[in-house]
């Protein structure tokens, strides 16, 4: 079964009282209706969604999260003609909270809720498996908000994390430890 065809849950059987986060992997090319609905009852309840791949304000999760973590490969099918940066700026500006462009092996660009920039190069790394690359960058994120971060610092972390994943194989190798990523985020320097 994939993930387009795996049963969802009615999103008002689930229960937000403990949840404090919420991470949606939206896809810009799968707009699930449960997954949506979910976000916006998380949201309505003050619970800090992320979501992937929002690229304009007629997208359903545009107000329904707090933190847009946008993939340039995504931007560059739906959006070909775009400053992808100029792009990322003008939606923080109508969204309001935190709007993350990844890019691959390229610089994580990021704007934060007061529209300050900032960019953080990726280390070169052996890239050996891009699966889960983007849930470990996103758990980088999840980290720095749980302990109250920077952003700043939360982008370290998560370009740390992503980076690190790319050299295992996912399918045999245990994730990278927290003390690795950590260690591997300290060297990074945020423009």
């Amino acid at each position: 079964i994939g993930f387009t065809t795996a049963p969802m849950v009615d999103a008002t059987e689930i229960d937000l009282a403990d949840i404090d986060i919420l991470t949606v992997n939206f896809y810009y090319n799968n707009p699930e209706q449960e997954t949506s609905r979910l976000a916006k009852i998380a949201h309505d309840k003050g619970v800090t969604v992320i979501a992937s791949d929002v690229l304009d304000e007629n997208n359903i999760l545009f107000n329904a999260s707090s933190i847009l973590i946008n993939s340039r490969a995504v931007m560059a099918k739906i959006l070909p003609d775009t400053d992808h940066q100029n792009h990322t700026i003008d939606l923080q500006k109508k969204h309001g909270g935190i709007v993350i462009m990844t890019d691959g092996e390229n610089p994580v660009f990021a704007v934060d809720r007061d529209g300050k920039t900032f960019s953080i190069d990726v280390p070169q790394m052996d890239v050996h498996d891009t699966t889960g690359a983007g849930d470990a960058f996103r758990a980088g994120i999840i980290y720095g908000l749980i302990h109250d971060w920077a952003l700043e610092e939360s982008l370290k972390l998560a370009v740390a994390a992503g980076s690190l994943q790319v050299e295992r194989d996912a399918s045999e190798q245990a994730p990278t430890s927290l003390k690795d990523a950590l260690a591997l985020a300290h060297q990074m320097t945020v423009k």
